[in-house]
C-alpha cells in the first residue's frame, strides 16, 4: 500500500463504493429503491462518486479546491505541518490520515469557522481498504475566541485551553463513524489545536456497547498556570464520564503537547 498511486486509490475507493453504499444507505435509514437497485445513480446523488484523487504537496489547501487531495506525509509531520499554521487559521478543516499508507486524504467539502462539512462515505469506503484510519480536523484559534464570545456560558475565557477537548459532536461523530465502518478497521479521532494534539477512540468495552452515556464535565479554570496539566485533568473527566449504559469506560483518550504557535 505505501506508495499507492491516486488514481490506483481513486479506483479502490469507487469498488468499495458501489459495493457497499446500498448496506450503509439502509443503515443510515436512506435505503429506497434508486439505493437498491440503481447505485451508482444513488451513489452520485449522495456522495462526490465517481471519486477523483489527486495529488498535493501542502496540508492545507491553496485555493478553494480541498476535498480529494492526497498529500504524502508521515504522521508527525503533517500534524507538525498543520500545527504550524493554527493560529492563523480561520476555519477548521478535516484529513483522514492512513498509517499503512502513510497518506492523508483531504475530506473537507465545506470549512467553517466553528465546524466543518466532510464526506462521511469516503472514511466508511476507505475503511475497508485499510486496517486503520485516523480522522483528523482543527480547533483553530479564532473558532474558540468566536465560540467563546457568542455563547460564554459554554466556555471558560481560557479558550485556548477548551479547544483541546473534543466536544460533543466531536464524540458523537466518532461513536457513529465506529459503528459504520468495517468492523475490522481501527478507528482513531485526533483534534489539533494551540497546545498539541489530543486522540481519542473507542476501547474495548465501547465498541460492544449499543448506547453510550456522556454528562458534562467541569470546564477548565481560565488563566491555568500550567495549561498542559489543566488539559490533562479536563480530558482524564472526559474519560470518567464516557461510559457504557453498563457502567463500564467506553473511551481511550491521550493528549500530546506540542510547542503552543504564538
Amino acid at each position: 500500500m505505501h506508495g499507492l498511486p491516486a488514481a490506483e486509490l481513486s479506483r479502490a475507493i469507487n469498488e468499495k463504493a458501489r459495493e457497499h453504499y446500498p448496506q450503509v444507505a439502509k443503515q443510515l435509514g436512506m435505503s429506497c429503491l434508486l439505493s437498491a437497485t440503481l447505485p451508482r445513480l444513488a451513489l452520485r446523488r449522495e456522495t462526490p462518486y465517481p471519486y477523483s484523487f489527486t495529488e498535493d504537496d501542502t496540508m492545507l489547501p491553496s485555493n478553494n479546491e480541498a476535498f480529494g487531495r492526497i498529500i504524502r506525509r508521515g504522521r508527525k509531520s503533517g500534524l507538525a505541518e498543520i500545527h504550524e499554521s493554527i493560529s492563523q487559521q480561520r476555519k477548521e478543516h478535516q484529513w483522514l490520515y492512513v498509517p499503512d499508507a502513510e497518506l492523508w486524504i483531504d475530506t473537507t467539502t465545506a470549512a467553517h469557522e466553528a465546524e466543518v462539512d466532510s464526506d462521511q462515505y469516503a472514511h466508511i469506503f476507505l475503511s475497508h481498504i485499510f486496517p486503520a484510519i485516523e480522522e483528523v480536523h482543527t480547533h483553530p484559534d479564532h473558532t474558540v475566541r468566536t465560540l467563546a464570545e457568542d455563547s460564554p456560558w459554554d466556555y471558560s475565557e481560557n479558550y485556548l485551553l477548551e479547544a483541546a477537548r473534543p466536544s460533543t459532536p466531536d464524540l458523537m461523530r466518532h461513536f457513529q463513524m465506529t459503528r459504520r465502518t468495517a468492523p475490522d478497521s481501527r478507528q482513531v479521532s485526533s483534534i489539533v489545536s494551540h497546545y498539541g494534539v489530543t486522540s481519542f477512540s473507542l476501547n474495548d468495552a465501547g465498541t460492544r456497547a449499543g448506547s453510550f452515556h456522556t454528562s458534562q464535565y467541569d470546564h477548565l479554570i481560565s488563566d491555568a498556570s500550567d495549561p498542559i496539566n489543566a488539559i490533562h485533568m479536563v480530558l482524564d473527566k472526559m474519560r470518567e464520564h464516557a461510559t457504557t449504559f453498563e457502567g463500564e469506560a467506553a473511551l481511550n483518550v491521550t493528549f500530546d503537547p506540542m510547542h503552543p504557535v504564538q
